[in-house]
């Protein structure tokens, strides 16, 4: 970012006194578009946007995992030996997945990253 300059004293400005409008130096009310200016070169957030909607990929495969769920839950309602297997290994997928995610977001939180 290019300096900017008080332009009744000629001192060089801080971001904090372009944000309160008034130079220190002088003392002197600094005008709105100088101000306006000085934002707009700021540079922006690298950070995404919150609450993002669910893509519609995203959405087909949650479909069609909770419709595979259901399947193989009629079958071990069925008494298919096989089909109870698989929820055992569903379920302890399922538990692995929340124990990494739950452990990615407190490493977020001890770095300061977390939403």
């Amino acid at each position: 970012m290019t300096s900017t300059y008080c332009p009744a004293c000629d001192c060089r400005l801080s971001s904090a006194e372009l944000t309160e409008g008034w130079c220190e130096n002088c003392g002197k009310k600094l005008p709105v578009s100088l101000a306006a200016r000085a934002a707009r070169k700021s540079p922006r957030s690298a950070t995404a946007p919150k609450g993002e909607p669910t893509s519609l990929g995203q959405a087909m495969m949650i479909g069609l995992f909770c419709l595979a769920v259901l399947v193989v839950i009629g079958g071990a309602l069925d008494g298919d030996p096989k089909s109870i297997r698989t929820i055992v290994k569903i379920g302890g997928m399922l538990t692995a997945s929340l124990a990494i995610a739950g452990l990615r977001g407190l490493w977020g939180l001890v770095r300061g990253n977390a939403d």
